[in-house]
């Protein structure tokens, strides 16, 4: 169920925008903790967590930095860029998490889960259940990005802390609260017609499995 993406959206652009998005949450996490400008849009309960992270390795004496590794990733055969595998739609809930409530609120629909459809069901009155469904659809996309740059980190005495394996490819999550089409348009009910109504807003940074290691008490 990949409608909205194909539907009015340069995927090779948006792509593109990704990467780009990736290179600047690794700048991020090796900025000054505090620097929240620094980090591309992201989550507000995945950057406050990150930004803890940091802030935990700055008091631990630790550094993170980021360097880029042309000649490792041009012998690893790779091809820089991103590259979208996966697509989910969910509908009841936020991108924003702080917006929705706690998981024992909603049932879960899954039975459409194999076209890519997760449907969060609000625990209320049918008529309002289904209004609040046609206002709340987040758009997920799992994204692989192949990328000379790599994340390491160094103690006070510029020891290196985390694995020497070098990894190139990485995987993060983008997600969307796509947009309202308009009035009028939504004529009928079931997710599969009115998903294609609906446009993508802006993309935050869900997920990345590129988290900062367990090192010590960290």
């Amino acid at each position: 169920m990949g409608m909205i993406l194909c539907n009015g959206t340069d995927q090779e652009r948006l792509c593109k925008q990704f990467s780009r998005m990736y290179e600047e949450f690794l700048e991020g996490l090796a900025s000054p903790p505090t620097n929240v400008e620094a980090f591309p849009l992201m989550e507000t309960q995945f950057l406050m967590d990150t930004l803890r992270r940091t802030q935990i390795y700055k008091n631990s004496g630790l550094k993170i930095n980021v360097t880029k590794d042309e000649a490792g990733f041009a012998a690893s055969g790779l091809k820089r860029g991103a590259n979208i595998f996966e697509i989910v739609h969910l509908t009841g809930v936020n991108v924003n998490r702080a917006k929705n409530m706690s998981a024992d609120y909603y049932l879960l629909e899954d039975s459409q889960e194999q076209k890519g459809l997760l449907q969060y069901v609000p625990q209320l009155e049918e008529e309002v259940m289904i209004k609040y469904l046609i206002r709340q659809i987040v758009l997920r996309v799992y994204v692989q990005v192949d990328s000379p740059y790599l994340l390491e980190v160094r103690n006070a005495l510029g020891k290196l802390e985390t694995p020497s394996t070098k990894n190139y490819t990485h995987i993060l999550i983008f997600e969307t609260q796509v947009r309202t089409p308009p009035m009028g348009t939504l004529s009928a009910l079931s997710p599969e017609q009115y998903l294609k109504w609906y446009r993508p807003g802006r993309w935050p940074v869900s997920y990345t499995h590129l988290t900062l290691p367990t090192i010590y008490s960290v």
